[in-house]
C-alpha cells in the first residue's frame, strides 16, 4: 500500500517517512526510514509609489512587504538589479511599462517571487496663446495649441455671434475665412486635445487677432 502526501496542504513540521521494498524475484526485504522537515515558505510582497506618474515625477519609492526573508533580488525592468534592500528609491529615465520581478528567500532556502507592472507615462502639457498676428512676417502668424504628449486635436473658432468660422483637425488657423482676411478682434475657440491615452481634454477661451 502506498501513501500519498497532499503537498499543497501539508502542515509545517517533521515527518517520519518509511519505505519498504520486497524483491518480487528473490523475496528479499529491505526498508529505509528518514525524517523529513517541512519548513514555512516565505510570501513575497512589495509596493511602489507614485502610480500613476510621468517623467516629471519618475523617482519611484520601493518597499518590501514580505514576511520571513533573509535575502532578496529586485529586477526593476530597466536593467537595474538590486540585492537585499528592503526600501529604496529608483529613477526611471524613459517612459514605458516596466515589469518588476521580486524574488525572496528565507532561512530555510525556500523561495517565493512576485511580478508587478509599473508605468511611466509621457509628460502631457498644452499651451494655447492668447494673441496671434497673421501678417506674413514669419512670426506668430498662426493660431494653434502647442502640445506635449498629445496625439491629436480638433480646433473650432467662433465669431462674435457664435458661428463656427473654422473647424479643422491638427491644423493651424491663419486668420482667414474662405481664404479672405477677417477683421481684427476677439474670437472664441474650443479645442479638444487627445492625450497619449486618447483621453480628451477640452479647452475654451478667447484669442485676439491683430494684424
Amino acid at each position: 500500500m502506498t501513501d500519498y502526501f497532499d503537498v499543497q496542504n501539508i502542515q509545517i513540521g517533521d515527518y517520519n517517512i518509511r519505505y519498504e521494498y520486497t524483491d518480487p524475484i528473490t523475496s528479499c526485504y529491505n526498508e529505509i526510514e528518514e525524517v523529513i522537515t517541512v519548513n514555512e515558505s516565505p510570501k513575497a510582497d512589495f509596493m511602489f509609489s507614485p502610480q500613476l506618474t510621468d517623467l516629471n515625477n519618475a523617482d519611484i519609492f520601493f518597499r518590501d512587504n514580505s514576511n520571513d526573508l533573509i535575502s532578496s533580488i529586485w529586477d526593476l525592468g530597466d536593467g537595474t538589479i538590486i540585492y537585499d534592500d528592503l526600501t529604496f528609491w529608483h529613477t526611471y529615465i524613459d517612459t514605458g511599462e516596466y515589469i518588476i520581478n521580486y524574488n525572496i528567500s528565507n532561512q530555510f532556502g525556500c523561495t517565493d517571487s512576485l511580478i508587478k507592472k509599473l508605468v511611466i507615462h509621457p509628460i502631457y502639457k498644452t499651451f494655447i496663446p492668447t494673441v496671434f498676428t497673421p501678417n506674413n512676417d514669419g512670426d506668430n502668424d498662426y493660431f494653434y495649441p502647442s502640445i506635449i504628449g498629445g496625439s491629436s486635436y480638433n480646433m473650432k473658432i467662433y465669431n462674435r455671434w457664435g458661428e463656427i468660422i473654422y473647424n479643422e483637425d491638427n491644423k493651424k488657423w491663419d486668420g482667414t475665412l474662405n481664404d479672405n482676411l477677417i477683421t481684427n478682434g476677439l474670437y472664441s475657440y474650443s479645442i479638444t486635445v487627445l492625450d497619449f491615452k486618447e483621453k480628451p481634454f477640452i479647452y475654451t477661451g478667447l484669442v485676439t487677432l491683430i494684424r
